[in-house]
């Protein structure tokens, strides 16, 4: 791998910032904007039983491509990892559109774990990349720019999924927006993010895959896919026993897998050093996220289903109560 990025000045810096921030609002967008449909979908599909199924995919899909897209970036660069999730993003947003038409739930929950893949790609790929060409001093500045584009996407979702969901049938006009958002963010990537590392020539791609942790990664999304299945799907495997032993097998056995894969020396790059757990700073911060991360998707996820199933308050008014939080996250 041939280091590439330098530090960004002036226009340069300027378009690679909006380019990186535009797609990361897209993500919010996608993220935020199914927890205001998600009741419309459930009736019009007739899948009140199985509708979290489009949140739990999309986690599910996030969770891996966060971890292979962050981590092929190294090798092929963030600029063709962007690239990559932000067309898949584009991609399965207008899928989640057509899925209108056939109706059908298991296709549609399938469409939003490829859109999980690219959402949990351009959020973690979007702040490495911006970090690529920014000097250290300079990093917490646009860091605020990144929590300004994650407000606007959270809000334009949550408020624009609301508006299209009280039309009658056309709550898949969000993601026909979020085709055309998705798109221009996938141009701007194109022409303003550079490169960090020169990806590897075609001749050259076996040698660089030699250091790909395969297994790594493999016993991972072994252990942290069924896991997140038992975590948010529990209740509605009680009548599904032996679904329910199966996944509480084999999580701990892939986990088990993946520590000693960890803690043995390979010739790979570790997918995830274990030797950060050491710094005791590194291991509370990255405990915190986890925990964080559960309130966070916990809480926006269960209020709008809440408001809007329960409290039986019009979709447009629930949503707006959730402006606050955004605005001041």
């Amino acid at each position: 791998m041939q280091q590439t990025t330098l530090y960004l000045e002036g226009r340069q810096l300027i378009s690679a910032v909006v380019a990186l921030n535009a797609a990361n609002g897209v993500c919010f967008t996608d993220l935020l904007g199914i927890t205001a449909i998600l009741p419309t979908i459930a009736e019009e599909f007739n899948a009140a039983g199985t509708i979290s199924w489009a949140a739990t995919s999309q986690l599910i899909g996030a969770t891996v491509g966060q971890c292979l897209l962050g981590y092929l970036s190294d090798l092929f660069s963030r600029r063709r990892m962007l690239q990559f999730a932000t067309l898949l993003l584009t991609l399965s947003s207008l899928a989640c559109a057509l899925s209108s038409y056939s109706r059908s739930a298991p296709f549609l929950y399938v469409v939003r774990a490829f859109a999980g893949i690219a959402t949990g790609s351009i959020s973690n790929l979007v702040n490495i990349a911006q970090n690529d060409f920014l000097p250290v001093h300079r990093r917490g500045r646009y860091q605020g720019i990144q929590g300004v584009s994650v407000a606007l996407g959270s809000i334009l979702g949550v408020m624009a999924g609301a508006a299209f969901s009280s039309l009658a049938g056309r709550w898949n006009a969000l993601y026909y927006m979020e085709t055309g958002l998705s798109a221009v963010s996938f141009i701007l990537i194109c022409l303003f993010v550079p490169p960090n590392v020169k990806p590897p020539r075609w001749q050259h791609i076996r040698s660089t895959l030699k250091t790909f942790d395969g297994l790594g990664i493999l016993s991972g999304i072994g252990f942290v896919v069924p896991l997140l299945i038992l975590t948010c799907q529990v209740s509605t495997l009680k009548n599904r026993l032996p679904v329910l032993i199966a996944l509480a097998v084999i999580t701990p056995v892939f986990f088990s897998i993946f520590l000693a894969l960890g803690f043995s020396k390979r010739k790979v790059r570790p997918v995830v050093p274990f030797m950060l757990f050491r710094n005791q700073t590194i291991a509370a911060i990255l405990v915190q996220n986890v925990l964080f991360g559960a309130v966070y998707y916990g809480f926006t996820y269960f209020v709008p289903l809440y408001l809007q199933v329960v409290r039986e308050l019009d979709p447009v008014k629930g949503s707006a109560l959730f402006v606050p939080y955004f605005a001041t996250h």
